[in-house]
């Protein structure tokens, strides 16, 4: 049973990782700005915070992984 929960753990820290790292901080911006271009509403500022929010995608998603491999190892004792 604690094997079952630690591997439903790791699946869901791996979805927190992919939702955050992946789509809010890479995908979603992207989308954002092509939504601004259809609608003629595009800005540097919005430019701006889309690059940087691309830039920074990789290390936000590996500082919640290891966060949230941190929390599993601490509940599970797997250090």
């Amino acid at each position: 049973m604690k094997i079952i929960l630690y591997k439903i753990s790791q699946l869901i820290n791996i979805a927190l990782t992919a939702y955050v790292g992946l789509w809010l901080m890479f995908i979603k911006p992207i989308f954002d700005c092509c939504t601004a271009i259809d609608m003629g509403t595009l800005t540097g500022e919005l430019v701006a915070i889309s690059i940087v929010k691309c830039l920074f995608a990789g290390v936000v998603g590996t500082v919640i992984y290891m966060i949230g491999a941190m929390i599993i190892m601490v509940i599970f004792k797997e250090y």
